[in-house]
């Protein structure tokens, strides 16, 4: 079985450079936790989550903060060259 990859690879076993994961890095079990979402390595973005909420919210939160990360960047970017 796969794990969760941002596109089908076609291969046994799972290309860790480009697994999806989100970890709850504040470390607790209750309540609000922060929580890090990464591509292979890389950080994308981070966000709260209470757990008690379940798996469907915690995607669709995660899946904001991707989207809250790329406008943010896309205001930069823009800032950027208009400089």
């Amino acid at each position: 079985m796969h794990g969760l990859c941002c596109s089908p690879c076609g291969k046994e076993g799972v290309e860790k450079d480009k697994m999806i994961t989100i970890e709850n890095v504040s470390g607790g079990t209750k309540g609000i936790q922060n929580y890090s979402l990464k591509i292979g390595s890389k950080l994308i973005c981070t966000f709260d989550h209470n757990r008690d909420r379940g798996l469907v919210v915690c995607l669709k939160e995660a899946a904001a903060a991707v989207l809250e990360k790329e406008k943010k960047d896309k205001r930069s970017k823009s800032c950027k060259t208009l400089k």
